[in-house]
């Protein structure tokens, strides 16, 4: 067997790594908010990718999109039962 360099055969970057860095500084100092600024972000410095591509570079950063959990809001009636039982219970 001859003795070379083998390729393993990934297809390179589209960002470097000092890219990606930047933008997870950008990220934590709340200069960017969402998946979208970020594709613009990168579109202005010259890496012209899809909306998909910039939350993959989110990921490759360990930045994950948290959902707020739903809850029910109060409406009158429920507003009106916890006065009346504070005022019962003071």
């Amino acid at each position: 067997m001859h003795n070379r360099i083998r390729k393993s055969g990934d297809i390179p970057s589209i960002v470097a790594k000092s890219t990606r860095r930047y933008i997870k500084k950008q990220v934590f100092t709340g200069y960017l908010k969402t998946a979208k600024d970020v594709q613009m972000k990168l579109e202005e410095i010259g890496h012209p990718m899809s909306y998909q591509s910039a939350i993959n570079v989110l990921h490759a950063v360990e930045i994950y999109a948290e959902i707020k959990k739903m809850k029910p809001l109060l409406t009158e009636k429920h507003k009106k039962a916890r006065l009346a039982w504070a005022k019962k219970h003071q």
